[in-house]
């Protein structure tokens, strides 16, 4: 167990490395929650000027009925993207080498899911400190988005 853990420990710092090298993607961390919390959601601010509007969202702010959409929608498509590597790698012949290295097998996915969680931490935090800074009020206060953050 300790190896496998250990092994997965490697993949998944490969993986953080790749991401961390890749300016574009971190910059695109940023720029996404921005573009869609910042123009998408004040966009559509006006659907919450209707009381029947309000009613049905549960939230007198559309910022905040959407804020955790869009959480949940960059954790899932990171978790897609994260097994898309799994694809590439095979594709560009680096999965093989894997495979030969005396690695469990079992670290491989376990790895790459492992980076995926710690990109999408990153990611929600940014989402999460943007939103704030943007008046979104998470009624479950800082608890609520701790425990999220976590769940997600």
């Amino acid at each position: 167990m300790k190896e496998l853990i250990l092994d997965s420990w490697w993949v998944a710092y490969r993986e953080l490395i790749k991401f961390f090298r890749q300016r574009i993607r971190l910059v695109m961390v940023v720029v996404q929650p921005l573009i869609w919390l910042g123009l998408m959601g004040n966009m559509m601010r006006g659907m919450t000027n209707s009381p029947m509007a309000v009613k049905a969202l549960g939230v007198n702010n559309y910022l905040d009925f959407m804020t955790p959409g869009i959480i949940l929608m960059t954790v899932l498509f990171g978790g897609i993207f994260g097994g898309l590597s799994i694809i590439w790698d095979r594709r560009i012949g680096y999965l093989e080498k894997l495979l030969a290295s005396p690695i469990k097998r079992g670290a491989i996915p376990f790895g790459k899911s492992i980076s995926s969680m710690i990109q999408g931490s990153i990611q929600v935090t940014i989402i999460i400190a943007i939103a704030s800074l943007l008046g979104v009020h998470f009624q479950t206060g800082i608890t609520g988005i701790v425990l999220f953050h976590l769940s997600a």
